[in-house]
């Protein structure tokens, strides 16, 4: 377990299930009082968040009952690194399984940059947003669990298309609506755990978002709006994956062409790609290949 700073953004409500109380409206309803204020600031659901605004229609979020998206990202000022993982649903109004106006409720967890560990990535789906019923801006720490063990068998070819892209310098959105959150989130901790370190807590990642517009590295969710895109994905049909994936080009004698038509080529990412299946035979687990 590692312990992370929490913030609770949202609106106050009467009962942890109930309405929200009247004339409230979206604000920071609690923090821990450790988070420096460049960090707090960053804490909205419209800048760390799974790609969604006041606009969202919540009624077509895939996710709205399974606990909504969950969002990596850093923040920085100066010398000082932060890494903030927020999670976001949207919440009737009128309380839990009520008809009603949706607004957005979030839980934030903030940690130190040094302290990150890509380990915690399976854990973020345990993060439940639950509202307050009266503001405390002394909230204590939150636990994120931390998850090692086996790595599957074939990770490198289900991951591969993750990273001829990522390390292309491009982000990627995989459009995949069907596939659980916590399904998407252990493939996300095998493409960190077997990144370089000094690049990996520099991702920002996105799980269940409504929409993708290429705002970080990697993201999951239902609409890929831009940039490398894949349509769909199989965790066992890698070439599928392939096929399924638009905006790019790996031939060399079509770069110029790729250039010109907004592709990217990923002929860089396809190198390490052959580097990890040479240097990883012998790990078995995700820190011997966090350590490898």
């Amino acid at each position: 377990m590692q312990n992370w700073l929490p913030l609770v953004y949202g609106k106050l409500t009467e009962t942890p299930d109930g309405p929200i109380q009247i004339g409230k409206d979206h604000e920071c309803t609690g923090k821990n009082n450790a988070i420096p204020s460049f960090v707090f600031e960053q804490c909205e659901p419209k800048i760390i968040g799974p790609g969604i605004n006041d606009l969202t229609p919540w009624g077509e979020y895939t996710w709205l009952d399974s606990g909504g998206g969950i969002a990596l990202q850093q923040v920085q000022s100066g010398d000082a690194v932060w890494m903030v993982v927020g999670r976001v649903r949207g919440r009737s109004e009128s309380g839990e399984g009520k008809s009603g106006r949706y607004y957005m409720q979030g839980l934030y967890l903030c940690s130190p940059a040094s302290q990150f560990s890509p380990l915690m990535l399976a854990g973020m789906t345990d993060i439940k947003t639950i509202p307050m019923q009266e503001k405390n801006m002394d909230l204590p720490a939150h636990e994120i669990r931390l998850t090692d063990g086996s790595l599957d068998s074939d990770w490198i070819d289900r991951c591969e298309m993750i990273f001829e892209t990522l390390m292309a310098g491009a982000p990627l959105s995989i459009q995949a609506s069907k596939m659980p959150l916590a399904d998407m989130a252990r493939l996300f901790q095998h493409v960190l755990c077997a990144l370089p370190t000094a690049l990996a807590w520099r991702l920002g990642l996105r799980l269940g978002s409504y929409e993708m517009r290429e705002e970080v590295a990697l993201a999951h969710g239902q609409r890929a709006m831009s940039g490398i895109r894949m349509m769909g994905f199989s965790p066992d049909d890698f070439e599928r994956n392939r096929q399924k994936t638009n905006g790019y080009q790996m031939l060399p004698q079509w770069i110029e062409e790729a250039d010109r038509r907004g592709f990217r080529d990923l002929s860089e990412g396809a190198r390490y790609v052959q580097f990890l299946r040479e240097v990883t035979t012998e790990c078995r687990t995700f820190s011997e290949l966090i350590s490898t």
